[in-house]
């Protein structure tokens, strides 16, 4: 998908119009649910989407550019009485903006619209100005299963019970080799991250041999890879910032799993790693986010992911501690947590690997 024409300097800029639209857009498509017959309100979200159009062409970005055009379709086909701006049709087109959000964010932090795939999205939405009005809300439906990851339609080659299987070895390592891509532009972000996906999956990786291999290497290694993509859409102030998180950076915080596992998910191949990074910060105490899911509910790559990622966080400088804890006090925090934050199964798996580490450690500086 070409965005090599991008005006990445003024991407920001328009994403910030674009908030002000949805502002504006969001309740008005409310209250045109409540009162279909008000058609002056149409006109007014359908000058908003336009504007919003309008600007992403001002930014060259094609992809975004026909993306919006497609829910401008679907906004005229409700202005020209094809069918009522129903419930559903509302939700199809605040989350078609959304999206249109999501993918410019990404767009302008990292230049790729890689695990969005917009053109089939695109495609759906293109049925719903020319079906039957009594289909309408049917096709919807299934527009809002396909965006929410829930829609997938099956041919007879599917296996959806071992999806890693679908795939040759090349098709699956080159989806790795991607992700790994995308991670190493997002830990270069930040600099106290310098090879932090690197320890990250070695030990991921340690963890899961020592305990015979019970996680597909394949589904781990993506997850490792793209478990904390989502920060990369938060400002680098929030990423870096000292001191306590004020109560609307902690929903942008609190959010970055979701993202990042919807990448996965809508990716062929690859919904236990999506799995695996939805729940990585649950605790199995339950007061983990974003679900709150206790220890029963967390899969096992989640469990190992919560270990790698705080012991990385505890033994390296943060923008809040200029000095990494040793590894001795690391591997003690861990231990205090376990039964709370962190499984006690995979804690007693990664004691093991720690404090071998720590033997060679001190047999190297005797």
């Amino acid at each position: 998908m070409d965005l090599g024409k991008t005006n990445l300097s003024l991407l920001p800029e328009v994403i910030g119009l674009m908030d002000e639209s949805m502002e504006r857009i969001e309740p008005d498509i409310n209250q045109l649910i409540e009162d279909p017959s008000y058609t002056e309100l149409m006109n007014d979200i359908y000058r908003e989407v336009h504007s919003i159009k309008g600007n992403f062409a001002m930014c060259q970005c094609d992809p975004l550019v026909n993306y919006a055009h497609k829910i401008e379709e679907v906004l005229s086909a409700v202005k020209k009485g094809s069918f009522p701006c129903s419930g559903v049709i509302g939700e199809v087109i605040l989350l078609s903006l959304d999206r249109l959000r999501e993918m410019a964010v990404q767009v302008s932090n990292v230049r790729t619209l890689a695990g969005f795939e917009p053109g089939v999205i695109e495609e759906e939405l293109m049925k719903l100005p020319t079906c039957p009005a009594a289909q309408a809300d049917e096709l919807a439906i299934q527009i809002i299963d396909l965006m929410s990851g829930r829609y997938a339609p099956t041919t007879e080659t599917d296996n959806p019970a071992d999806p890693t299987e679908k795939n040759t070895s090349a098709d699956l390592d080159a989806d790795l080799a991607f992700f790994a891509r995308l991670s190493k532009l997002f830990d270069n972000k930040n600099p106290f991250w310098s090879g932090r996906t690197e320890f990250q999956m070695t030990l991921a990786m340690a963890i899961n041999r020592a305990a015979g291999k019970p996680i597909n290497e394949k589904q781990l290694a993506a997850a490792v890879y793209l478990h904390d993509f989502g920060m990369a859409l938060l400002p680098e102030s929030q990423l870096q910032k000292m001191g306590k998180y004020e109560a609307n950076e902690l929903e942008g915080i609190h959010a970055h799993p979701v993202f990042a596992s919807e990448i996965l998910m809508r990716m062929p191949n690859w919904q236990p790693a999506s799995v695996m990074v939805m729940q990585h910060h649950e605790r199995v105490d339950g007061r983990g986010y974003p679900k709150g899911l206790k220890e029963d509910a967390i899969c096992d790559g989640a469990k190992i992911l919560a270990i790698v990622d705080a012991f990385f966080s505890m033994t390296n400088p943060r923008a809040d501690r200029t000095y990494g804890k040793s590894l001795l006090r690391a591997v003690s925090e861990i231990n205090a947590c376990a039964n709370a934050q962190f499984s006690k199964k995979w804690v007693d798996v990664f004691n093991g690997l720690a404090m071998e580490k720590i033997r060679q450690q001190n047999k190297k500086a005797a």
